[in-house]
């Protein structure tokens, strides 16, 4: 899966100190997902012991 990252998502990773594959794993490995506002969706994983939400659309 091609994932595109906008510059909005990229200043929130460098604020938060992770990094993009955290987020595409994520995406990948969905243990929950919620659609959210705007029809975007929210998805849920752990990913180094620490739970991580992603924003996206598809």
């Amino acid at each position: 899966m091609q994932i595109e990252f906008r510059a909005h998502a990229l200043r929130r990773i460098e604020e938060r100190g992770i990094e993009k594959e955290e987020v595409e794993f994520v995406i990948a490995e969905q243990k929950e997902t919620i659609q959210v506002k705007f029809g975007r969706l929210a998805a849920f994983n752990y990913f180094n012991e620490k739970g991580l939400v992603v924003i996206y659309q598809t």
